[in-house]
C-alpha cells in the first residue's frame, strides 16, 4: 500500500519560517511537547480542519473518545463487525491480531459493561482504529496502556500499515514516540523538531565518551578542536560528549594522545534524546525584571 499525504500542517519553526509537515496514510505521527506547548492545539486543529492544519473536505478526521465506545450491551465482536462491513482492507486475521495485541481476545464476546474498567483505553483505541475515519487522532490514549501491550500493538500497526489510515498521537511517552514514523516536537508555540526517531538520536547531544589516561590534560587538549561538551575530568578519567560524524574515536586511538589506557563510547538512547529535546530552554531572551522579585513584591 503506497503512502500518500492526506493532510498537512504549517508550523511555526524556531527559525521563524513556516514548516510544512505532511501527514501520511499508513503511518503514525507522534506529537510531543511539555504541558502548555502547542501539541494539543495542533491535534485539535487537525480534528476541526482549521489552521495550522490543511485537510481536504473529503478527508474524514476523528478525535478519539468523542463518540464513546457504543452500547454497553454490545460485545467487542459486535462493535468490530459493525465498523468493518464497508472496509474490505481489514482482514479477519488482522482483527484477530489487534484483539490479541490489546489483550481483548478472551473477552471479545462479553458485553462491554461487564469488561473490566482497566480495559477502557484499549477499547477506546480499538473503536477508533476500526472507524471509517481517514485520520485518527489520539489524545494520550496510548500513554494509558502498558508498554508490553504497546509493543505488540505497534507491530500489528506496522504490519498492516494501519489499513491506510493516518494515525496521529499526542503523547508524553517515549515508547510511543519511538514507534512513530514521524515525530513533531514542540517547545512552547514553536516546532523544534521534525523527523524520525533515528533523526532525533542523531541530532541529540551526541555520543558519550569515557577516556582513562594517566595524562588526561593531553587528551583534553587534543579533543578540544572537536565539537565536544566536557562532563567531568579527574582521577585519570575524562568524560565528554561529542556530536557524531567527527571520527573522534579513530583519532584518539590512532594518535594515542595522553597514554590512553581505555576508551568507551556510547550512543544516546532514544529516551535520553527525547528528554534532551523536551528539556531545552524556551527560544528568546528572558528579562529578569519579568519575574517576581521578593524585595519589591508588595504584601497581599
Amino acid at each position: 500500500m503506497e503512502a500518500t499525504a492526506i493532510a498537512k500542517l504549517q508550523l511555526k519553526h524556531v527559525s521563524s519560517f513556516p514548516v510544512e509537515c505532511p501527514i501520511f496514510t499508513g503511518g503514525l505521527t507522534a506529537i510531543v511537547g511539555r504541558n502548555g506547548s502547542s501539541g494539543l492545539a495542533t491535534l485539535l486543529a487537525l480534528a476541526s480542519k482549521k489552521p495550522p492544519a490543511i485537510v481536504g473536505r473529503s478527508v474524514r478526521t476523528e478525535l478519539v473518545g468523542q463518540n464513546g465506545v457504543g452500547s454497553k450491551r454490545a460485545t467487542i465482536q459486535n462493535l468490530v463487525s459493525n465498523q468493518i462491513k464497508s472496509q474490505p482492507l481489514i482482514s479477519g486475521e488482522a482483527i484477530t491480531e489487534v484483539l490479541v495485541a490489546l489483550g481483548l481476545w478472551d473477552v471479545r464476546k462479553s458485553p462491554l459493561h461487564s469488561i473490566s474498567a482497566s480495559f477502557e483505553p484499549e477499547l477506546t483505541i480499538l473503536r477508533a482504529l476500526f472507524s471509517k475515519a481517514d485520520v485518527v487522532l489520539y489524545q494520550y490514549e496510548f500513554d494509558r496502556i502498558d508498554p508490553y501491550t504497546l509493543r505488540q500493538l505497534f507491530e500489528v500497526f506496522h504490519a498492516y500499515q494501519c489499513w491506510g489510515k493516518a494515525l496521529v498521537a499526542l503523547t508524553h511517552s517515549a515508547e510511543v514516540a519511538s514507534k512513530a514514523n514521524l515525530i513533531i516536537g514542540f517547545a512552547g508555540t514553536n516546532c523544534t523538531f521534525l523527523g524520525s526517531p533515528q533523526d532525533l538520536i542523531t541530532q541529540s547531544k551526541g555520543d558519550e565518551f569515557e577516556v582513562e589516561s594517566t595524562n588526561w590534560p593531553a587528551v583534553l587538549e587534543m579533543v578540544k578542536r572537536f565539537e565536544i561538551e566536557v562532563d567531568s575530568v579527574g582521577d585519570h578519567l575524562l568524560r565528554f560528549r561529542a556530536k557524531p560524524g567527527q571520527e573522534l574515536t579513530a583519532k584518539l586511538l590512532a594518535e594515542g594522545y595522553g597514554d590512553i589506557r581505555f576508551l568507551t563510547k556510547r550512543r544516546p538512547t532514544f529516551e535520553e534524546a527525547l528528554t534532551n529535546l523536551l528539556s531545552r530552554r524556551p527560544i528568546g531572551k528572558v528579562n529578569a525584571n519579568d519575574g517576581l522579585n521578593p524585595e519589591t513584591e508588595s504584601e497581599p
